[in-house]
């Protein structure tokens, strides 16, 4: 038994069962893709690394015009990267869609990037082949690429079978291979290939996520029409993720996928806003007003619906993380038990920073009572009852005014923060009065509603008819008619309505924050690009700031192959304050022989010691083509100061003292001694410098080895 293979296995088995059953792993419930083409994802506030599975999408089953059976499809690739992240970055997400035979197409790869462009792909997961048509055998899975902790390929279609006639099984996604005409069963959960057909002329079936499509089969001695392979499932991206918990507040979405969060709070509290949040908007409701007594009373009106809108936070640095905002929730007024008393006012909710981005939305009107007819003023006013008028609206609309033609009495409904209350209603020659219903509540642009519903007002009940009005949308209360008016709904700062037994309570207010995460820089950006130098084999980093607020430096950062793993490569200095746009550029000279995937992200540190992070660019470097020795001498031909010698085969060098002669084309000899390559380059390009043009030769000696390089000075 190959012991390292079934654990391995058994690994990967593992991990991919995780993937579509471990919800439960993360303190965020992960997001899944699995619609094809591209998606974004933006990293919310407080996320400073994400966890992305990848699976590509499944290859089709074979279609069949001819005799015999046809191959299944492959499956698609799997693999997971842990990606280093910044709040407000933005990853792209392109998830591949099912191959099929006919027309011929692959299932397509699954990936995410730092760019629209699969070239800035971290990982890939490559989607599986496709069987073409009249192919017999099943057909290969994807592969995974780029930079990931595991991966694993798709498993190949099985082969179709000739006795008795059937179609081969797709193959799974992440290794599973198609068995015969039976699709690929991943035990542990991972997606299945579609099963092969096994009658005459009949389909394949399709594959699940990743799986590739089952093959169809087709007996040339009955006449049919040929089967139709199964397509390949779609692929699919996963991405998983923790947030560290709010002090108050509720998350109702951080914006991940619209890019749009949003906090709401029910109770007074405070609200820290993420370091370098440029902008944001602000709800504030205020409570709702208090329902009248009695069988003719008015309904409450709604609290204030007010949105601020605020930009160019410290002239465009954002906040610093560190503000605290205090946050006040308005309470509903209570309903009326007196037919004495009006129902009381609501109060107001707050949301400032020690008078710096202050809103404040005031409370609604309570309604009038049987013996206190007009409706209290309020942000919205409340229903009068009988010949009293409605409340005046100061921050919304005014109450209905009740009605009293003749004997027979109602109740005005509550004004709401869309329209005003509705007059009582009050029908002649008969024995019934309707109570006018609350005006209508808002849906404030980009906020859930809607809010702020006036209360119903109150009305006589005469064999079944008349009684109170409907509260407005929103969530203001019904009247009551004989009995208690209905309560404003909570924290929607809708009116209560009147009731003839006791007036419903008004709703409490609420407070809702929206921002976007892609308004989190704590640097303005303009743009952050990196470019590869193939001629002086440099990477040139080049960036523009519109604003800097306390801005020390930027430390540049760069990973190998990998985005979890940066080291400190260089410092820039950077303007301090400035509201204009300064440009930086960075060189780094240092790549490595091999090659791969560079990843850049820049570290601004402000004069205080807090750092925030840039978004992470990449840029593919190619390898420098080995010559067989221990050293290599480059670029060459050389300008004389920008020449490298670096080791190749670190396995011949032991640390031994390293002597190096430049002899010129004259015959003019110059000898180095040292440990530290880096230092002996810096003396060969200073002699190089101010040398004439022509072949040089580089003597380069350690231990007991020695080697020669010609190096042509242009």
């Amino acid at each position: 038994m190959n012991l390292k293979f079934s654990l391995f296995s058994t690994l990967v088995f593992s991990l991919i069962q995780v993937i579509f059953t471990a919800g439960s792993l993360f303190a965020q419930t992960p997001i899944t893709f699995n619609t094809p083409g591209q998606s974004f994802f933006y990293v919310p506030a407080g996320v400073t690394s994400v966890t992305v599975d990848v699976i590509g999408a499944g290859g089709g089953g074979a279609n069949r015009t001819t005799n015999n059976p046809g191959g299944g499809g492959g499956g698609g690739a799997f693999a997971r990267s842990t990606i280093a992240v910044v709040p407000g970055q933005v990853l792209f997400i392109n998830v591949g869609a099912g191959g099929r035979s006919v027309p011929f197409a692959n299932g397509g790869d699954s990936w995410v990037s730092l760019t629209p462009s699969v070239a800035n792909a971290i990982v890939i997961a490559g989607g599986g082949n496709s069987a073409s048509e009249n192919q017999t055998t099943g057909a290969a899975g994807g592969t995974p690429s780029g930079s990931f902790d595991i991966g694993t390929s798709g498993g190949s279609g099985g082969n179709g079978q000739a006795s008795p006639r059937r179609g081969g099984g797709g193959g799974g996604a992440g290794r599973a291979v198609g068995n015969g005409t039976n699709g690929a069963v991943v035990n542990q959960g991972a997606p299945n290939g579609g099963q092969g057909a096994s009658s005459n002329g009949a389909n394949g079936s399709a594959g699940s996520t990743g799986g590739g499509g089952g093959g169809s089969t087709r007996n040339g001695n009955i006449i049919v029409t040929g089967g139709t392979g199964g397509a390949g499932g779609n692929g699919a991206v996963t991405v998983s993720y923790s947030m560290a918990p709010i002090t108050d507040g509720t998350i109702l979405d951080d914006g991940a996928t619209s890019d749009n969060a949003l906090i709401s709070f029910t109770t007074s509290g405070t609200w820290t806003p993420p370091a370098g949040l440029e902008a944001f908007e602000v709800l504030v409701i205020g409570g709702g007003g208090g329902g009248g007594r009695g069988t003719s009373a008015g309904g409450g009106g709604a609290g204030q619906v007010l949105v601020r809108s605020f930009s160019n936070i410290n002239g465009g640095a954002g906040f610093n993380g560190t503000e605290s905002f205090a946050i006040e929730i308005g309470t509903g007024g209570s309903g009326s038990g007196n037919t004495n008393n009006r129902g009381v006012n609501g109060t107001s909710s707050s949301f400032d920073l020690g008078g710096i981005y202050e809103a404040i939305a005031v409370g609604g009107g309570g309604g009038a009572s049987e013996n206190n007819t007009t409706g209290n003023s309020g942000a919205s006013g409340g229903g009068g009852s009988g010949p009293g008028n409605g409340g005046n609206g100061t921050n919304g609309n005014n109450g209905g005014n009740g009605a009293q033609p003749i004997a027979f009495r109602a109740g005005g409904g509550g004004g709401g923060a869309g329209s005003s209350g509705s007059n009582g209603i009050v029908v002649p020659f008969t024995s019934y009065t309707t109570g006018g219903n609350g005006g209508a509540g808002v849906n404030p642009t980009g906020f859930p509603g809607p809010f702020a519903g006036g209360g119903g007002g109150n009305g006589i009940i005469f064999l079944a008819l008349g009684g109170g009005g409907s509260g407005g949308s929103g969530g203001g209360g019904n009247g009551g008619g004989n009995g208690n008016g209905g309560s404003g709904a909570a924290n929607s700062g809708s009116g209560g309505g009147a009731g003839g037994a006791g007036g419903g309570n008004g709703g409490s207010g609420r407070v809702i924050i929206r921002y976007q995460n892609t308004r989190i820089l704590p640097v303005e950006y303009v743009h952050f690009d990196a470019q590869f130098d193939p001629i002086n084999r440099v990477n040139i980093l080049d960036w523009a700031t519109a604003k800097e607020w306390e801005n020390s430096h930027f430390e540049v950062e760069r990973a190998h192959n990998q985005v979890n793993e940066f080291v400190n490569i260089g410092e820039v200095e950077g303007a301090g304050f400035s509201d204009a746009i300064l440009s930086y550029q960075f060189k780094d000279d240092h790549l490595p022989l091999a090659g791969g995937m560079l990843y850049y992200r820049l570290k601004q540190v402000d004069f205080g010691g807090t750092f925030s992070y840039s978004d992470v660019v990449g840029v593919r470097v190619d390898p420098i083509q080995s010559t067989g020795k221990t050293w290599k001498a480059y670029p060459n031909p050389t300008n004389g100061t920008n020449l490298k010698i670096e080791l190749t085969k670190r396995q011949d060098f032991k640390d031994e003292m390293i002597q190096l002669r430049l002899t010129s084309p004259s015959g003019v000899s110059h000898g180095y001694l040292g440990r530290r390559m880096e230092e002996l380059n810096l003396e060969v390009n200073q002699v190089l410098e101010r040398s004439s043009p022509g072949v040089y030769i580089l003597e380069i000696r350690w231990g007991n080895e020695v080697e020669y390089h010609k190096i042509l000075k242009k």
